[in-house]
């Protein structure tokens, strides 16, 4: 048993939540003066009760959205017999219009149990009770050391729109597109029809990248003949997917604002070298301030790895998207998630800009245009990069 969390009521009853050592809940009960009533959860099989009658069992259905949100209950006839609005940070709308049989179940925002007993109204992530009406989290997040610029009780580093929180731990990104927009770079730089094999080992599940199995990059590769630049850039890609570092990237134009995840990375990073904040006062990164400073690209170390910035709009810039990413995300990431020295991290950006470029068949750089530049230490520019 991992613990036991309880909450008091001024009735003199008690709620406690029974929790395994992984964070998930085994039980919860309401503790009278003189009685335990058991209200979920069988403890040692940690399944549902079963129904009394069999007869009497129905299906339902829920109808969700992009948050994972339960809005409707359809039954087996497909009639709609629950609707659920939601307030942007969980709490169900109460006017009659907006809801219908609100109390029918209790699965409901991010498909989380709201629990209502006792005016409690806290839904049941696993690892914490969050509260919508505060809106915040009954504990610290056990991942906190992971986000040091926000508070452990936040919901979401404040903003439920883009984000959801699976189990109270780690934050996952709602849309794919980021890492849909990386992968068609790759695509971009391995389009010609011999890298047919090679695109369609890389694949993306959600917003990560699936691991490439090395028997079957050698299996299609076999037989194709590759250039040195072209067996540097698809080891360099391998290698990175596969890494056990963490290398995330965002794509955004230069009227928009970073996420809050990056931007929080990116002061960190500014406050750990005793650089002022780049943020706003209401705490957001603009897009155009971080293109000053890094012009259609930036890149950030990070605890587990790196953040990379691809900004897009940017006035007098034309240069291939494809490269810009690989020049962060690889160029950069590579020896940021190793706290390599600023003369090894631009030089190998620099060195890794212009693999693509090759590749590209574009014009390749001297570095000279790049922070550091040659004063920086910045030399070959044009030899290979790294690859890991």
């Amino acid at each position: 048993m991992g613990r036991i969390d309880k909450y008091l009521f001024p009735e003199g009853y008690v709620k406690a939540y029974y929790i395994n050592n992984i964070a998930e809940r085994l039980r919860d009960e309401l503790v009278p003066a003189k009685e335990t009533i058991i209200v979920d959860k069988d403890l040692n099989a940690d399944t549902h009760s079963l129904l009394d009658d069999i007869d009497s069992f129905e299906p339902y259905f829920y109808n969700q959205d992009h948050l994972g949100n339960n809005r409707e209950v359809v039954d087996n006839l497909g009639r709609i017999i629950q609707v659920t609005n939601y307030y942007p940070y969980g709490s169900p709308f109460c006017d009659s219009l907006s809801s219908l049989n609100a109390t029918l179940q209790p699965y409901k925002y991010n498909g989380k149990e709201f629990d209502r007993m006792h005016g409690l109204n806290t839904y049941d992530y696993g690892a914490r009770q969050y509260s919508p009406a505060l809106p915040s989290w009954d504990r610290i997040d056990p991942l906190a050391e992971e986000h040091y610029s926000v508070s452990p009780y936040a919901y979401c580093n404040n903003n439920p729109i883009r984000f959801i929180d699976p189990d109270g731990r780690q934050i996952v990104g709602v849309t794919k597109k980021d890492a849909q927009n990386f992968r068609d770079d790759v695509y971009k730089v391995l389009a010609d029809d011999k890298y047919s094999g090679v695109r369609e080992l890389i694949t993306i599940k959600g917003n990560k990248f699936n691991k490439i199995d090395g028997d079957a990059l050698t299996k299609v590769l076999d037989g194709v003949t590759l250039s040195i630049d072209e067996r540097t850039y698809i080891d360099m890609v391998t290698n990175t997917i596969n890494s056990k570092d963490v290398h995330k990237v965002e794509y955004v134009n230069i009227s928009g604002d970073v996420s809050l995840e990056g931007g929080n990375a990116i002061n960190d990073h500014f406050k750990n070298n005793n650089l002022p904040s780049p943020l706003t006062p209401d705490g957001t990164l603009k897009a155009a301030t971080l293109s000053l400073l890094g012009g259609e690209g930036f890149n950030t170390p990070t605890k587990k790895g790196s953040h990379s910035v691809i900004i897009s709009g940017v006035s007098g810039s034309n240069t291939e998207r494809a490269v810009t990413s690989g020049h962060e995300v690889f160029g950069h990431g590579i020896p940021s998630a190793r706290r390599e020295s600023d003369v090894n991290n631009n030089t190998n950006a620099i060195r890794t800009d212009n693999l693509i470029r090759r590749i590209l068949g574009l014009p390749q750089r001297d570095g000279s245009d790049h922070a550091g530049g040659f004063n920086g230490g910045i030399v070959d520019p044009q030899k290979l990069p790294r690859t890991q």
